[in-house]
């Protein structure tokens, strides 16, 4: 199982993230499993389980002949939701499986064949929101061998009710870019300084107006990016304990929040990953139209 109390959850972060604050993060609940199965038999059943807001689908398939997609509510009732006869052949070959829920749709693939459920849009359509995280489980009968499994999440769309601060461009609150606007977005999602969360400009430059919170103009465009100076360095291993405590403290202690920030700069330089960047155009582009002389 995956996504049990003891295991693994599916909360919004990268590897390179602190993990005190993984705790702290949201959760994904739209996820995909993959695998690949070789039955060794006649008959058998192969599926998986994936568990949203409380409520279990689960996409199965019976090598009689029928894949099925059904859902358990909180009184262990097991409800089919689609269904469809398959004729499947060469049994004992090694064949590719899939199920997920994604944006309100349940999919089940096994080999070429395909079976969708849409959940809908209408209001009890699906459980409402919560912040417990969803759970995976590969289930089976008969005899067979489950390789290459992978487990997927979606991703996450940051919401504001989570941020000290008013963002702009995440859920429920979108953002227009207008002509020669530019919206710039970290590789971190869940913990990115970009441009939802910037404050209002207050400097002048070139003796014009300053641009809008949240984008960049196209005058302040300048080139091309040509070396990557200083990539995600590495922290100095303190002690967990000592990270801890001073995590722990500076919610309530400035002196704290301060060594708080202080401790998790990444300030060891890596290297390793200090690079020139080579590739992309120097075309110039008019009206969406690449001139030809630059190319």
């Amino acid at each position: 199982t995956y996504g049990a109390p003891s295991a693994n959850d599916f909360r919004a972060t990268y590897a390179y993230n602190d993990a005190i604050s993984f705790a702290a993060m949201p959760v994904c609940s739209d996820i995909r499993v993959e695998g690949i199965i070789q039955l060794h038999g006649e008959t058998g059943r192969f599926g998986a389980a994936l568990k949203k807001y409380g409520v279990e689908y689960r996409g199965w398939i019976d090598f009689a002949g029928r894949m099925v997609i059904a859902s358990i509510d909180r009184d262990d009732t097991l409800t089919i939701l689609a269904e469809k006869k398959l004729n499947i052949t060469h049994l004992a070959q090694a064949k590719s499986f899939m199920f997920e829920n994604v944006d309100r749709q349940l999919t089940l693939q096994y080999d070429t064949h395909t079976l969708m459920y849409d959940l809908g849009t209408a209001l009890g359509s699906l459980e409402t929101r919560k912040e417990y995280g969803p759970e995976v489980a590969f289930f089976g009968a008969g005899q067979m061998t489950l390789a290459h499994t992978a487990v997927f999440r979606d991703a996450y769309y940051t919401r504001g009710s989570r941020a000290r601060r008013s963002p702009r461009a995440v859920e429920g609150n979108a953002f227009q870019l207008n002509e020669d606007e530019f919206f710039v977005l970290g590789d971190n999602s869940p913990n990115s300084e970009d441009g939802r969360w910037w404050s209002e400009p207050e400097m002048v430059t070139r003796g014009q107006t300053p641009p809008r919170a949240g984008v960049v103009p196209r005058d302040y465009l300048v080139g091309k990016a040509m070396f990557v100076y200083w990539p995600s360095g590495y922290q100095f291993p303190w002690p967990q304990k000592l990270l801890s405590m001073v995590q722990k403290g500076s919610q309530n202690n400035g002196l704290l929040n301060v060594a708080n920030v202080i401790l998790k700069l990444k300030w060891i330089p890596n290297i390793g990953q200090m690079r020139y960047i080579y590739g992309g155009s120097s075309e110039i582009v008019e009206n969406g139209v690449p001139d030809a002389t630059a190319l």
